[in-house]
């Protein structure tokens, strides 16, 4: 089994607390409302890179956003479940 690698990401500051955590890397593009079940807090999509797995607690790390405002939306309604990305790296 190969050990994950630590490394340390910097860039400009974004928005919300500093936050240190897993991060899960994807070289997809994400859409909460479509990528992710919001009741099981797993990505659903079939042909996603990480399909099965949670974000729950983890910083994701992910290509591009795809979507529009829906992604706010499902984002929040993960978070008053406690299902959320603990961050997001675009």
């Amino acid at each position: 089994m190969t050990q994950p690698t630590q490394r340390q990401l910097r860039g400009p500051q974004g928005i919300g607390p500093v936050v240190e955590g897993e991060a899960i890397v994807s070289r997809q593009g994400f859409n909460a409302r479509y990528d992710l079940d919001r009741v099981k807090g797993v990505f659903s999509r079939p042909d996603h890179d990480h399909f099965g797995a949670s974000p729950t607690g983890k910083i994701y790390v992910f290509s591009t956003p795809k979507g529009g405002i829906a992604t706010s939306w499902a984002l929040l309604d993960l978070r008053t479940r406690d299902l959320a990305p603990l961050g997001l790296v675009c």
